[in-house]
C-alpha cells in the first residue's frame, strides 16, 4: 500500500507525493488506472437508521434476501447502482 498524494503526470504515470515526509516522491507507471477513494454513508439526521428495513450503503450487504420493493434516497453515485 502506497500513502500519498498523486497527480496525473502523463496518460500512464502518476506521481505520487508520500504521506510521510521523510520518504521521496515516486513515480509509478499503469496500463489502467482504477480510482476508488473510498466513501462513508451520509446518514440523512431525519431517518432513523435503527428501524428495521432501513439500511444505507454499508448496511444493506448483511441483508439475507432481495426485497420485492425498494425506497432508494439520494443521487450519489451508490443510489445510483441500486
Amino acid at each position: 500500500i502506497i500513502q500519498g498524494t498523486a497527480i496525473m503526470v502523463d496518460e500512464t504515470h502518476l506521481e505520487v507525493t508520500m504521506t510521510d515526509p521523510d520518504k521521496p516522491k515516486r513515480t509509478l507507471g499503469f496500463h489502467t488506472l482504477i480510482i476508488a477513494t473510498g466513501s462513508k454513508a451520509n446518514r440523512f439526521p431525519p431517518v432513523d437508521f435503527g428501524l428495521l428495513g432501513v439500511y444505507d450503503s454499508d448496511t444493506i450487504w448483511g441483508i439475507d434476501r432481495i426485497p420485492q420493493r425498494m425506497i432508494v434516497q439520494g443521487a450519489g453515485i451508490i443510489g445510483l447502482e441500486y
